[in-house]
């Protein structure tokens, strides 16, 4: 069977170093597969594709031989990529081999699969294991894909898979009884359960220094951690709800949040989160898989792509979201910082920032600025507006594959002669007779394009209905501030209720804008 092929190298391909286009096909589960040392990933339609992170970091999605069927799951057993479909009526192991065929094989519940796992039972090949929505039985499945049952748990549902491979037995989750439940995987029962105070739904295991950890997701925004030999159970707190987990050899735990669109990991002995990794806007991770030199490869479901987390990290703390005028110095300078992806900072790094076009430079003439990061972190030279229009600045670790934008920047273009006065705010006050109105009037002064004026204007305030005064007087005179802002003095109105209105003129101009105010 022939399958799309492309490389994610191709112009317009993907918008980082990072991220890598998957054809259209947006993965729902990722897995590496250490017999071809290939990423493989499965659709929520379906489909099984194959990613090669190595360049040219080419991509293959395959047809299934079935149509109209869903999955979720994806894990790799002696060489081949193992999903769970199914549909309204049937629920269906597939084994997708090198070439790419996954016919489907024994049949099971008509359920979406939570969690797959493969786990040695005393059987020579061992066994996959599996949770599907709603059913209170582990699912078993063999090498030809024939399907056995568990006992049901008396507790409930069961959801999340964790497999402990030296005890020959997995752990699994219960949200309904809030427990985490041992399985025995060679006399085939349950055993007695974890007790937690909250719904526990993915799970993962990890081990450092000796000691063994549970954690579970929850339906908020924490993570639970259980330790096998002590009763006691730690929260930890996260940005945003968990989606599903990867446990390192070392201890380490990753884990998604796709309502954030980022990646968190916590590091061994660590009480909180020790950091998150964003994955793109709209990008809605839902799993992670590592391969065989260590690299950490996200798949994002919302932007059907694969995301290599690198070791570098950069992000752009302050300095965008910025205007300055033509001609002027913005306000702020930009602020990157770096680390490494375990949170430490770099002892000798440098940042190069990069203006995307020819709106502005650094210290007047330079498009590129080459900083040193102190402590983590490098602050640009002062940005200079040379040309109207929107913009980007990159900012690069040097030497590394990390680079972040500061983005919506913008030169303000210059401004022409004045032309009018538009409302500011100050309209539509109301107070009793013979008080002052409680906010002063408000104008800026523009050109023709709407560009505000900075060159001071005088402009007039006149009530020209109703009985109000400024000071005493019908009419004042004022200046526009730097900002091309003119604001009237106090304004005070008559003895008789009713309404009044005040008229507000640029010098030399022939349009204005009007103030209604009333008098209770």
């Amino acid at each position: 069977m022939t399958g799309t092929t492309d490389a994610a190298g191709a112009a317009g391909a993907r918008p980082s170093f990072d991220h890598h286009d998957l054809l259209g096909a947006a993965p729902a589960a990722v897995a590496f597969n250490p017999a071809d040392d290939n990423i493989w990933f499965v659709t929520a339609d379906a489909r099984i594709g194959r990613f090669v992170p190595r360049p040219p970091f080419e991509v293959a999605v395959f047809p299934p031989q079935f149509s109209q069927k869903q999955a979720g799951t994806l894990t790799t057993w002696d060489g081949n990529v193992w999903t769970y479909v199914h549909d309204t009526a049937e629920g269906r192991p597939a084994k997708c081999d090198p070439s790419g065929k996954y016919p489907l094989l024994g049949t099971g519940p008509a359920k979406a699969c939570q969690a797959m796992a493969v786990a040695e039972d005393g059987r020579s090949a061992g066994r996959l294991i599996a949770t599907l929505d709603g059913q209170k039985f582990l699912y078993l499945i063999d090498s030809a894909g024939e399907v056995e049952y568990s006992d049901a748990y008396v507790g409930g549902a069961l959801h999340g898979l964790a497999v402990e491979e030296a005890s020959k037995r997995c752990w699994v989750s219960c949200p309904g009884s809030k427990d985490l439940v041992p399985f025995d995987l060679t006399a085939g029962r349950f055993g007695s359960p974890l007790g937690l105070r909250t719904a526990p739904l993915q799970i993962a295991l990890t081990e450092s220094e000796g000691k063994r950890y549970l954690w579970a997701a929850t339906p908020e925004r924490r993570i639970v951690r259980r330790r096998l030999d002590d009763p006691g159970e730690k929260e930890i707190a996260t940005p945003a709800p968990v989606g599903r987990f990867l446990a390192l050899p070392g201890g380490t735990l990753w884990f998604t949040m796709p309502s954030l669109d980022a990646v968190g990991y916590i590091l061994p002995g660590a009480e909180t989160v020790t950091g998150t990794v964003p994955t793109g806007a709209g990008s809605r991770p839902s799993g992670i898989t590592v391969a065989d030199d260590g690299q950490l490869w996200v798949a994002l479901e919302g932007t059907a792509q694969l995301f290599r987390v690198s070791k570098y990290q950069i992000r752009a703390v302050s300095g965008g979201s910025q205007a300055a005028d033509l001609g002027e110095t913005f306000d702020e300078p930009l602020v990157a910082q770096v680390s490494m992806v375990d949170g430490s900072s770099p002892a000798d790094a440098s940042v190069v920032f990069t203006v995307l076009g020819d709106n502005a430079r650094f210290s007047g003439t330079q498009q590129s600025a080459k900083v040193p990061a102190k402590a983590g972190v490098a602050t640009s030279p002062p940005l200079k507006a040379v040309k109207a229009g929107p913009f980007e600045v990159s900012a690069e670790w040097q030497g590394k594959d990390a680079v972040t934008r500061f983005r919506y920047l913008t030169v303000n273009p210059q401004a022409g002669s004045v032309d009018h006065v538009r409302h500011l705010s100050g309209a539509g006050q109301h107070t009793a007779p013979d008080t002052a109105f409680d906010q002063p009037l408000k104008v800026v002064v523009e050109d023709r394009n709407g560009i505000a004026v900075t060159a001071r204007t005088r402009v007039t305030f006149t009530v020209t209905r109703g009985r109000a005064t400024f000071e005493g007087a019908a009419s004042a005179k004022t200046e526009s501030d730097a900002d091309g802002v003119a604001a009237s003095p106090a304004l005070t109105a008559g003895p008789t209720p009713g309404t009044c209105t005040v008229e507000a003129w640029a010098e030399g101009t022939d349009a204005g804008t009007t103030f209604r105010e009333f008098i209770d």
